[in-house]
């Protein structure tokens, strides 16, 4: 009895993995890139790294400073450190898209890369009115690696950002 209920499951699972992968593949790369980004971002507002170094390749470099993937957890490990608020544990600041201009995505035509830019406003959480701490402005290469990641940034203007490090 055991054995068939367990053999049962596996198979109901195996069939719904294969419904999900079957699903996926359909979805374009647009919003796969698009659903990347969010990961992020939601990843940020929640005062957690993991999301966001998810989406940077292993080999990621920031071309603008210089930074590593291994630098960008380092800083992200300080930033939420200090910029997290200890009650409910989210990021102090809040990241959404731009309306007019907030993600434009330019796929290659063979489809494994994809050039992307970046408008994302960040505003002091709970601030009234809302103090925008970063117009971040930001433009790379994503590639589907293990699921989209980026691969490089060549523009990011850090410089205007006003939150610390």
């Amino acid at each position: 009895m055991f054995r068939r209920t367990l053999l049962t499951f596996l198979a109901v699972g195996a069939v719904a993995l294969a419904l999900w992968r079957a699903c996926e593949a359909r979805v374009p790369p647009e919003e796969k890139i698009r659903r990347c980004i969010e990961a992020q971002l939601d990843g940020l507002h929640r005062g957690q790294a993991r999301p966001i170094l998810d989406g940077l390749a292993d080999s990621f470099v920031d071309r603008s400073s210089g930074a590593t993937r291994d630098d960008v957890r380092r800083a992200l490990f300080l930033l939420l450190r200090e910029a997290t608020d200890a009650k409910t544990g989210e990021f102090d600041h809040v990241g959404t898209l731009a309306e007019e201009d907030g993600l434009e995505i330019e796929l290659a035509s063979d489809g494994e890369s994809a050039r992307v830019r970046l408008h994302v406003l960040f505003h002091r959480r709970g601030s009234q009115p809302p103090l925008l701490t970063w117009d971040a402005r930001i433009e790379g290469e994503l590639r589907p690696l293990d699921g989209w990641q980026w691969v490089r940034t060549e523009s990011v203007n850090h410089s205007r950002r006003r939150w610390g490090l």
